[in-house]
């Protein structure tokens, strides 16, 4: 059997950043749509749905076996979908080192507020 992993209070995932992304429209000066940029609201995740997508996530790393690697990383749970019902939407959880690299579990869906099924890991700087 694995060892249990040590998962944060609520008060740390507090202290975690959240953001909500939306899809804002460009318009040149024709009145015309040419692209969309993602831009950051002032609506938060909440609390509780933060710990448990974290938690899901923590669970997905050490699953891949990448959980001991981001220990003291900071960690930040972030949407793009903030058009959407917060029940409709994917999140991402990463966690981001000294140097600026990250590894993130990808497009966590939830059900009834509870994380059931991800999109993988991604890797980057």
């Amino acid at each position: 059997m694995g060892r249990l992993i040590p998962f944060p209070s609520l008060s740390e995932v507090q202290i975690m950043e959240t953001e909500v992304l939306k899809r804002v429209p460009e318009w040149n000066t024709l009145h015309q749509k040419t692209n969309y940029f993602l831009t950051a609201t002032d609506e938060k995740i909440s609390a509780g749905l933060a710990l448990r997508i974290h938690n899901y996530a923590l669970e997905q790393l050490k699953s891949a076996g990448f959980f001991e690697i981001v220990k003291g990383w900071v960690a930040s749970v972030y949407t793009c979908d903030g058009d959407d019902r917060p029940s409709n939407r994917s999140y991402c959880v990463r966690w981001t080192n000294v140097q600026g690299g990250y590894i993130e579990v990808v497009g966590i869906l939830t059900y009834k507020g509870w994380p059931n099924l991800d999109h993988g890991l991604a890797i980057g700087r």
